[in-house]
């Protein structure tokens, strides 16, 4: 998009303060979405906003999807096992041992940012937060216009949220 331009160089310092905390990965992420979804080439700040929009889809992503797997409690998933199978001419209480379907699944420990904006949702209470957030549609299922309405408010208090955490860190 820009072979054919030359950039100032007060251009070029600008981006590289506004862009140099981002990973290559992410840059190249971000101008290629910009590159499908902008008419115009894109400022710092939109290149940025994509990258930081792109870091909190993450993040709640993996919050929401560990939620559903975990519980409000964020306890260890338990293991599913297999039905009790009596042992054939033993006594009524032998049984095989059951199969174990599904192993425990441990609950993984919270990232620092995602952690940080769970408490600042709680007002500093992270059960009542993980609470509020079990009760998303992802993780309860749902589509009424209720749950939708849900969906919204928890979906734009964790980003506010995120955004004090990302701030403070």
């Amino acid at each position: 998009m820009v072979a054919d331009r030359v950039i100032p160089s007060p251009t070029l310092e600008a981006w590289a303060q506004t862009l140099g905390r981002f990973s290559a990965a992410e840059l190249a992420s971000a101008f290629d979405t910009a590159e499908l979804t902008m008419e115009a080439w894109p400022t710092p700040a939109k290149v940025a906003k994509l990258i930081i929009d792109g870091r909190f889809f993450a993040d709640y992503a993996w919050l929401l999807r560990n939620l559903k797997e975990h519980g409000p409690t964020w306890k260890d998933s338990p293991e599913r096992l297999g039905e009790l199978k009596r042992i054939p001419g033993m006594g009524p209480d032998d049984f095989y041992p059951r199969e174990i379907l599904e192993p425990a699944i441990p609950a993984p420990p919270m990232p620092p940012r995602i952690a940080k904006a769970v408490e600042i949702y709680g007002h500093g209470n992270r059960e009542s937060a993980l609470r509020e957030f079990y009760g998303h549609p992802d993780c309860k299922g749902g589509n009424s216009g209720e749950t939708l309405r849900a969906r919204r408010d928890l979906d734009l208090g964790f980003r506010a949220a995120w955004d004090l955490a990302r701030g403070e860190a």
